[in-house]
């Protein structure tokens, strides 16, 4: 699921929205460009830093983020430094950490990932590429406590069939006659290292989990996609979990649902 912007052409990934993320950049106007980008047209929670210490006493202070954009050259403590102190501390060794940086060079890049960073973007901002960036290592992720309805938008599933309910519900019982092993497939394609199969079944599940309504396994499925389609294989254990739950939930709404309807006469 994407929005767009006011000018319909720049999409952003949902699994972005909500989202805190700590924005450590020294220069006044590119917090300003960055930030406004994240809160407005991301709709992310955006903390400014203006250098590496700042940022890393936030961490060690208790404070939560979902990822950190950090700049690499700045004053005080610079991107390389702060990052080496982030990941000394075994709460953050997870925490999605982007570079953000001028040089595009190879060994820049090298530079960023020894540090213990684990992607980069550089300046000046291409907000296609950024946010593609940050939705990859931040994939879709349901919120806790949450109810299994929640989990299928029947509403709209419906409305994209024109309102008309039996259409729906074959469509809804096809779907689990034909998806229901998907989510074990993913996990044996896995254990298997079949990044051809995942990535088929995933994009299958795009389609399909969106048109019955059922966003969140749609979004999940796209981020298995997309990682598989980049051959980030450290992201896919990941990943595949996060299908697997949302498929879980998805057939769990969809058995509530069928069994809260009235038995078929005879």
């Amino acid at each position: 699921t994407t929005a767009a912007d006011a000018g319909g052409t720049l999409s952003v990934p949902a699994s972005l929205a909500g989202r805190r993320v700590l924005l450590v950049e020294d220069n006044d106007f590119n917090q300003l460009v960055a930030a406004e980008l994240l809160r407005d047209v991301a709709h992310m929670e955006v903390t400014v830093a203006p250098n590496g210490q700042v940022a890393v006493d936030l961490l060690r202070g208790g404070s939560a983020f979902d990822m950190v954009l950090m700049d690499v050259q700045m004053p005080v403590m610079d991107g390389l430094q702060a990052t080496r102190l982030i990941r000394q501390e075994p709460a953050h060794a997870q925490l999605p950490i982007v570079a953000m940086t001028a040089h595009a060079m190879l060994r820049d890049r090298e530079k960023c990932l020894d540090a213990g960073m684990n992607d980069y973007v550089t300046k000046p901002f291409d907000p296609h590429r950024l946010f593609a960036v940050m939705a990859r290592w931040l994939p879709a992720k349901a919120p806790a406590g949450r109810p299994e309805g929640d989990a299928i938008s029947f509403e709209l599933g419906l409305k994209g069939c024109l309102g008309r309910t039996e259409l729906y519900d074959r469509i809804l019982r096809r779907f689990v006659e034909a998806r229901a092993d998907d989510a074990a497939q993913v996990q044996a394609c896995l254990a298997s290292n079949d990044g051809e199969q995942i990535a088929a079944i995933a994009h299958t599940m795009v389609s399909n989990a969106g048109t019955i309504g059922a966003l969140a396994l749609s979004d999940a499925a796209r981020q298995l996609q997309q990682a598989v389609d980049a051959d980030e294989r450290a992201l896919w254990p990941e990943l595949a979990q996060a299908f697997s739950d949302q498929h879980a939930r998805a057939m769990a709404a969809l058995r509530a649902h069928f069994d809260s309807q009235p038995p078929t006469p005879t």
